[in-house]
């Protein structure tokens, strides 16, 4: 049977698997939503699509219906597609990423928005863009799109490129198509970053009516499509004629008189057929200007970047555009750019621009347009520029320092004065209006058609970006700057493109080698030659086929389309009736999440006269087995309730029965069933389950890793023979874990649920680090950099100073009132004083170079703002910067136990810093030999503040170290009369201590279990020593191996104990944790470790793992909060092989 690839599906494929009965339009809607949970919001978190349709169900289904009636099926009927977040679409919010419009509701549809529903197309959802499309990759109300295909690199140009994530989404293959729009080069520019085909058209020949403006002179609308066949198929929608002007400053001004779009004929389907069957250039001539492709630019013009890269890739271009017949002119200039940008460099008498139009344009120009809009959208609750802040519409504190440091003054919006303009006069009455009108149709004239006649050529070509600029261009200075260069900032063409009304189609030119980024080739030309310009960039596109698919959003299981033949429709069943009452998740007491849906399922009979419901449920882009999912069944008209399977029909993918409370086939087995019991479950969660047997797996295949094929010189690098996918997969296997993990942390064990409580308002999910940010932060290790020092106090100081503000505010609210151990106003003097606002004293001044970093990394590990991924991403990096400001530890006091109790939070929150009972034992200790345990003498502390200030601390680290202590195993004593301080060491032997003798009898420790478990606590304490307060380690490393193999023997000898019971488990898993630390350190020094020391601990990790395994499928309980340490141990060893054979 044949198939379709949902990825890269063109608009026709879709159309003929609706038409066959291959699938419906429900079913192609949930299937684009699985890519969108899958990499969208997850995982990569590519974050383009922030909005969803509510309603995009109801609107497939209605698609379904009108097809299967035969009633009109429109030339889009059923095809999923999204717009940017400019575009109105009724009762949708039309934000334009601006927090000033984030509650606007439209009124109705944008013109080309009514168009495509009118022919059957379904809204999945509004794709992001900075506020106002006031540049490029700057975040927005909802943050910015990251690239597919690289994210290291910015999915569009930093200064123009706001429809990122029409580009995105489009690429990733998350919607058939997206609509786009361009200013300056914002539909361009994400095109050519992502192998994008964009069509920018002349004058009036798209409406724009319903879209927001910025400049209103140069706004147009811009399909976004993978090929140039699904872009004449939207064209054949969205060039339906617009009986309405208002809205449209082109179609509505009254100062010169458009040309005809698509000519006599207008926009038929005859034409655009036409179009698409053009194959030869033959007989055409291309200018291509020298400044774009690494040549010269004419004396007095601004210097061009263009890297090497996109130069080898336009050589190839050249050579493919003469075999289709075209003569290749390289030109000297390209005056439509250099003699707009620079009037000097124009002949006397040519025409130009009123001195101050820019003023105009910035100012009464963009209030008018925005004013228009607004009162023609008519929302009740803001229909004026009066009715909000302009400060807020694109806030100063959204952006960032090193883009304010290159941001042109000229280009400045006259933010606070933009409603006092549209008090003065009508938008067609600003001053020199008309003069500028008729000056931007004379100088096009003059600097494309002209200059084309002189040359005897057809039209322009020429690669779209001179290069792709870094994703960290918004803190990083370096990046910035490269960012900001003339042909990298925008797309070739800059600002001259819109505001001269030259018309444009981008198609994919190729691969960057390097970066792995794409980049377009641009056909630009005279006004009005749209069609022309379609036919040769369509035989270009036609012959190099040079789209390449994302490399990070590859297709999944669920994207491959089973192909009926066309017959098959007649014999489709009816579609069923869904009606969902209600959807419950809850933990209920178990380590497994139950998911109930309630409710009633209506399915017909198929030919056969059988009924056969089909319920697929999918969680965060995972599709959950069909053997996880009990439907209880009562008739024809069914309630359904989705109840998980148990572990032993989970693992052997076999249906599960749950609708009694042992499953029949365990029964049949003879074998224990481990089904829900909402007392006295022990069953563990799967995907914790699932995550070590990939593990398991993943470790099992690096026991099988090829012979070194050579050392270095000192001996201690391994070089295995592998390629380097290979090496990244396991890469980003084990960096997954991480992310994935964390959450099962908090929320899987009794013992330590409640530090969910403690650290992540209720309201709220946990934050889940997104692999790419992940990445990013162990990118600088692998380069063979110690990190912790790399990143330092520039990273913290970088992060914008609103988004610090904020994550600020979020530990104050949060987390302060859990754990007091600040005063509110002296948190806000530290805020100042790091970010040199504040005036502290001289002996105060330490304190903010510890404090600042370490609450801004915890702070954002517990929010979920849009502002704060990336930031969390750094948290252990910007804990390594505490760290290296850490003298204040080393002291005995009250800003030593504050520090502490800001260690303890963030190891809490960080998986492999989870076994942080050393650090609540040293901070308990400091606190009772400080005397916080006792009520202060008001003769001693005569200051009512200062005495609560010690109140507050002990109350914090006593709760900590209960927290931790229970999880750990050890727990403190607290009494009026004795306090019994966990010692991890002080000063002498820790078992001849009585506490530590208390501790085993509570226990119930045999004398050998004892020591085997003190010594691991030993030596645990002394890693963390080393691992947490930077103490001296010994600085020759010739014995390092030994200390490796010595845990990795202690590992081996506790499983050939063949101890079973929780607390050996523990022993287990704290012997590996040792491991990973060993292996830690070196790497974050960048010192080799052997071969062979990777190799036995990854040997020992299997050995853990299986064990844990083996437990867990014999019915065994195991504390999640063991099992979420092995993973990440394993995971980190995986890293460290995979970075050692790259």
């Amino acid at each position: 049977m044949k198939t379709l690839n949902l990825v890269g599906a063109s608009i026709d494929d879709l159309q003929a698997a609706l038409s066959s009965g291959s699938l419906t339009s429900v079913e192609l809607v949930a299937l684009y939503l699985r890519r969108v949970a899958r990499y969208d919001c997850h995982g990569l978190a590519l974050n383009s699509i922030p909005i969803l349709n509510q309603h995009v169900f109801d609107e497939a289904a209605a698609s379904d219906d009108r097809r299967a009636n035969k009633h009109h099926v429109g030339r889009l009927e059923g095809i999923p597609y999204t717009v940017k977040d400019s575009y109105k679409v009724k009762g949708m919010t039309v934000a334009s990423g601006s927090p000033a419009f984030k509650d606007l509701i439209a009124n109705e549809d944008a013109f080309t928005v009514s168009a495509i529903r009118a022919e059957g197309g379904i809204l999945l959802g509004r794709t992001n863009m900075p506020p106002m499309a006031y540049g490029g990759m700057q975040r927005g109300i909802y943050g910015r799109a990251e690239s597919p295909y690289n994210p290291a690199c910015l999915a569009a140009a930093w200064a123009s490129g706001s429809s990122n994530g029409s580009a995105v989404s489009t690429a990733a293959s998350m919607a058939a198509f997206g609509m786009a729009e361009e200013t300056v080069s914002s539909g361009r520019s994400p095109a050519s970053n992502n192998a994008l085909v964009a069509y920018t058209p002349s004058r009036g020949w798209l409406s724009i009516r319903g879209n927001w403006p910025l400049y209103p002179t140069c706004d147009v609308v811009v399909p976004h499509t993978r090929t140039i066949d699904d872009l004449l198929r939207l064209l054949e929608v969205i060039t339906a004629k617009d009986p309405v002007t208002r809205g449209d400053f082109w179609r509505d001004q009254p100062f010169i008189k458009l040309a005809e779009p698509w000519g006599a004929l207008g926009p038929t389907a005859e034409l655009f057929q036409s179009i698409s069957e053009a194959v030869s250039l033959k007989g055409r001539r291309i200018a291509v200007p020298s400044m774009y492709i690494g040549g010269p630019v004419p004396h007095g013009a601004a210097p061009v970047f263009a890297s090497d890269a996109v130069t080898q890739l336009w050589q190839h271009a050249q050579r493919e555009l003469e075999a289709l017949g075209a003569e290749i002119v390289i030109v000297p200039d390209f005056p439509a750019v250099t003699g707009y940008e620079n009037p000097s460099l124009l002949p006397e008498g040519s025409a130009r621009l009123p001195d101050d139009w820019n003023w105009y344009e910035r100012g009464p120009m963009v209030a008018h347009g925005w004013e228009s809009f607004l009162r023609d959208n008519a929302d009740p609750e803001l229909s004026s520029l009066s009715c909000v802040d302009e400060f807020n519409i694109f806030p100063h504190s959204m952006r960032t320092p090193a883009e304010l440091k290159h941001v042109p003054a000229s280009n400045s919006i006259h933010w606070g004065k933009l409603f006092s303009y549209t008090c003065e006069t009508s938008i067609f009455e600003t001053k020199n209006l008309e003069a500028a009108v008729n000056a931007l149709e004379a100088m096009r004239k003059q600097l494309v058609d002209d200059y084309l006649e002189k040359h005897k050529c057809d039209f322009f070509v020429f690669p779209s970006q001179g290069d792709v600029a870094a994703a960290d261009s918004d803190i990083n200075p370096d990046a910035a700057a490269h960012a900001w260069k003339n042909g990298v900032w925008y797309s070739h063409g800059n600002r001259a493109f819109r505001h001269l009304g030259i018309p444009s189609v981008t198609v994919p030119m190729g691969i960057m080698a390097e970066k792995q980024m794409p980049v377009g080739l641009t056909f630009a030309g005279r006004a009005y030659d749209d069609a022309a310009l379609l036919r040769w960039a369509n035989a270009f596109e036609k012959r190099t086929r040079l789209r390449i698919e994302p490399l990070h959003t590859p297709a999944l299981d669920s994207d491959v389309i089973q192909l009926k033949d066309a017959s098959a429709a007649l014999s489709r069943q009816a579609r069923p009736l869904v009606n969902v009452e209600t959807c419950e998740v809850s933990p209920d007491g178990t380590d497994t999440l139950l998911i109930k849906i309630r409710g009633k399922l209506e399915v017909g009979e198929d030919v056969q006269g059988v009924v056969s419901p089909v319920i697929e449920v999918t969680v965060n882009g995972q599709d959950i087995p069909s053997g996880q999912i009990h439907i209880i069944s009562r008739s024809k008209s069914a309630s359904f309730e989705s109840v998980p399977a148990c572990s032993r029909c989970s693992r052997l993918k076999q249906k599960c029965d749950r609708g009694t409370p042992r499953c029949r086939r365990c029964i049949a087995a003879g074998a224990e069933c481990m089904a829900v019991n909402r007392q006295t479950s022990t069953e563990i969660p799967r995907s914790l389950q699932q995550h070590l047997e990939q593990q398991l797996e993943e470790l099992q295949r690096i026991q099988s890793l090829p012979a070194v094929a050579g050392v270095r010189a000192d001996g201690n690098c391994l070089r295995a023979d592998l390629d380097k996918s290979h090496a990244r997969t396991l890469e980003m296997v084990a960096l997954s874990v991480g992310a994935d993990m964390t959450p099962d942390l908090f929320d899987s064990d009794p013992k330590i649920q409640h530090q969910a409580k403690l650290f992540y308002p209720s309201e709220r999910p946990p934050l889940k680090i997104p692999v790419r940010g992940l990445y990013f932060h162990d990118q600088t290790r692998s380069a063979g950099r110690a990190y912790a020092p790399q990143f330092s106090h520039f990273k913290a100081t970088k992060i914008p100073i609103h988004v610090a503000r904020r994550l600020f505010k979020n530990y104050k609210d949060e987390i302060l009132p859990r754990f007091p151990c600040f005063m509110e106003e002296d948190l806000d003097h530290y805020f100042e004083s790091f970010y040199g606002h504040g005036t502290l004293g001289q002996q105060q001044t330490t304190m903010p170079s510890f404090i600042v970093p370490m609450i801004l990394a915890i702070s954002s590990l517990t929010s979920n703002s849009h502002d704060f991924p990336k930031v969390a991403a750094l948290s252990e990096s910007l804990h390594a910067d505490a760290l290296e400001n850490s003298q204040l530890l080393n002291t005995s006091s009250l800003a030593s136990l504050q520090c502490l109790v800001l260690l303890i939070q963030l190891a809490l929150l960080l998986p492999h810093t989870a076994n942080c009972w050393f650090i609540t034992g040293e901070a308990m200790r400091m606190a009772v030999g400080l005397g916080l345990h006792q009520e202060p003498d008001p003769a001693i502390i005569p200051d009512a503040a200062h005495a609560e200030l010690r109140r507050r601390i002990f109350w914090t680290i006593y709760q900590l170290d209960r927290i931790v202590g229970i999880a750990a195993g050890c727990p403190v004593v607290l009494s009026d009369a004795h306090i019994g301080v966990r010692l991890p060491y002080n000063g002498g032997d820790p078992h001849t201590t009585p506490e530590w003798f208390g501790l085993q009898r509570s226990h119930g420790f045999s004398e050998a279990q004892f020591l085997i478990y003190t010594r691991i606590r030993i030596i645990q304490s002394q890693i963390h020593g080393v691992q947490f307060f930077d103490q001296p380690f010994p600085d020759h490393f010739e014995n390092y191996d030994a200390w490796v193999h010595s845990m990795i023997d202690l590992v081996k000898s506790l499983v050939n104990q063949g101890a079973t019971d929780g607390l050996a488990r523990s022993r287990l898993e704290s012997a590996a944790y040792q491991c990973e630390v060993l292996l830690h350190r070196p790497c974050s020094r960048n010192i080799a470790v052997s071969a062979s020391s990777l190799i036995a601990a990854a040997t020992a990790s299997i050995q853990l793992i299986t064990s844990h395994i083996q437990a867990v499928r014999s019915g065994g309980f195991i504390m999640a909060f063991e099992l979420t340490n092995s993973a990440f141990q394993a995971g980190m060893v995986l890293l460290y092989v995979a970075e050692s054979v790259r």
